[in-house]
């Protein structure tokens, strides 16, 4: 009987969760994308925190959270659920979750909100995906409306940031060889 209630409890805060953001379509395939933003939507990038869920979270996976950091330190936050996962669309089967289109995605995502910048703080698996941001970034091939503020900071956490301190399997090997992976995704 508790745990029932608390599943009520957990269905009402995801409800709440979702009706205080919305989706937006994004491409190639017209996907809904579930974004939301907390707090003043003309705040200077210095005061914008930009949250990236990890696997297999998503946006909710802050919601503990994001008022204190919205009134101890930032004045906006802005999250998503990337594709595949929480509140946004799940692409068929054979649909390919590359970290290039979840990159991309999310700066649709930014761009639809008015991000010119801001505080990254990723985790788990969006540390791939912020690493992403810094090497456009150190490329300088950020898009020109983020470029214009831009990064402030970025945060990892629970990422294999040090390969040699991570506990690495098999998989991930394989997977960081693009060309090996999208092979054994089409075997798949």
């Amino acid at each position: 009987e508790q745990k029932q209630k608390d599943n009520d409890e957990l269905s009402e805060k995801v409800q709440a969760w979702k009706d205080s953001g919305e989706y937006i379509q994004v491409t190639p395939f017209s996907f809904n994308m579930f974004v939301k933003q907390i707090g003043d939507p003309s705040a200077s990038a210095s005061k914008t925190l930009l949250l990236l869920h990890g696997n297999p979270e998503s946006s909710f996976s802050y919601h503990k959270v994001v008022d204190g950091l919205l009134n101890a330190t930032f004045d906006r936050i802005v999250l998503c659920d990337f594709l595949g996962f929480g509140l946004s669309d799940k692409p068929p089967a054979n649909y390919s979750y590359s970290l290039i289109d979840q990159t991309d995605i999310l700066f649709v995502a930014w761009n639809h909100f008015g991000v010119t910048g801001g505080h990254i703080l990723s985790h788990d698996m969006s540390d791939s995906i912020a690493l992403e941001i810094l090497a456009r970034y150190q490329a300088n091939v950020l898009p020109a409306w983020f470029a214009t503020d831009g990064i402030q900071s970025v945060t990892f956490t629970n990422g294999a940031m040090v390969v040699e301190l991570a506990d690495l399997t098999i998989a991930h090997y394989v997977f960081a060889w693009e060309r090996l992976a999208t092979l054994l995704g089409r075997l798949i």
